[in-house]
């Protein structure tokens, strides 16, 4: 089945991530409840209600998320396997804004892979990652970057391969979300771009078409170190 905003590779032979949705494999109805919590959104806003909990199960080899909309997912502590479940009115697009992003950054780092919360951007042909806290503008200045004609390479997730005197950072999936404000500073109108999920706000810049280059092989990583406030980002007219 093929999962919204990924590139299909066909004549794959070898798997290195399972994938179970909900329906075409049941989430693992042995596992208990977690033993041992190692994230809550509570950590980060005191007296909110948690949006994630994320933790071990008894045993040590699944770990699970728990989102406070009923989505949930296991991960074994491999990486190899991920089960995904959600409640009945929700879709598969609604369920992989979780997957693709915070569920498969965890899975590729238990497979060794470090990952960064950023954004990451093609710049004479280097990867230069745009690094902040939640609603920073990771996304908005990559959206900026492409509208001025820069390759994205990845969004929400930049993975890091150590080659010793370098890092390189592999292609993501080719789009990049954002919140309906920053589409409508950037695009004039968040019905300018495409909705990740019929049931969420939230729009996304598809890449590699009308203009908006995607950058699909792997580039040595800089880091963005100037700091810029996004909220003045405005529609521009670029030469």
């Amino acid at each position: 089945m093929a999962l919204p905003g990924l590139l299909v590779q066909p004549h794959l032979e070898t798997l290195d991530v399972q994938i179970r949705l909900k329906d075409g494999w049941p989430f693992p109805a042995t596992l208990p409840a977690l033993t041992e919590i190692f994230h809550s959104s509570l950590d980060a806003f005191p007296g909110a209600q948690a949006s994630l909990r994320a933790g071990l199960f008894p045993g040590g080899g699944h770990f699970g998320f728990f989102y406070h909309d009923g989505v949930r997912f296991a991960v074994d502590s491999r990486g190899c396997e991920v089960w995904a479940d959600w409640p009945e009115n929700y879709t598969l697009e609604d369920a992989c804004t979780y997957l693709v992003g915070p569920v498969m950054g965890f899975a590729l780092r238990k497979r060794g892979t470090v990952c960064l919360h950023a954004s990451a951007v093609a710049i004479s042909d280097r990867a230069v990652a745009i690094l902040g806290l939640p609603g920073a503008g990771k996304s908005t200045a990559a959206a900026a970057l492409a509208r001025a004609g820069f390759a994205v390479l990845s969004d929400d997730i930049v993975t890091l391969t150590d080659k010793g005197a370098k890092f390189l950072v592999c292609p993501g999936y080719p789009r990049v979300n954002l919140w309906p404000d920053s589409a409508r500073r950037l695009f004039g109108s968040e019905e300018a771009l495409p909705r990740i999920t019929p049931t969420w706000n939230k729009r996304y810049l598809p890449l590699g078409k009308n203009g908006y280059q995607f950058a699909s092989s792997p580039l040595p990583l800089d880091f963005l170190e100037k700091t810029f406030d996004t909220r003045q980002i405005v529609p521009l007219e670029w030469d």
